[in-house]
């Protein structure tokens, strides 16, 4: 072989190398952001079943001190509150498929290293 030849390949070998690192420092930061995801996943699970619990507790104070004139306001408090748990699950589940494709590219970094 040639010196030349040689050279090349070593060359090829050290840009391997060098993709190699990126490569791990890629899955490295996929970890990181999982986890930031997972933990706004949490978060946003609490606050999901606090809002649960607030509207749930909404209900039982209007409905103990209900008459027959405000069933209206009663409904209107109802949607708003549904509307809240309706935003909040949408945001929770962008999360949730973030988090997948992020697991996804994890997995594929790690079969190309």
């Amino acid at each position: 072989m040639s010196d030349n030849l040689l050279q090349q390949i070593l060359n090829e070998l050290k840009e391997l190398k060098t993709d190699v690192k990126e490569l791990k420092t890629d899955v490295k930061e996929l970890k990181i952001d999982m986890q930031d995801v997972k933990a706004d996943i949490n978060k946003l699970d609490q606050k999901v079943n606090l809002l649960g619990q607030d509207v749930q507790d909404d209900v039982i104070r209007v409905l103990k001190r209900i008459d027959h004139n405000n069933d209206s306001e009663l409904e209107h408090r109802i949607d708003v509150h549904e509307a809240q748990l309706v935003d909040h699950k949408a945001v929770m589940d962008t999360l949730s498929v973030r988090s997948i494709k992020l697991e996804t590219d994890v997995r594929k970094l790690k079969k190309a290293e």
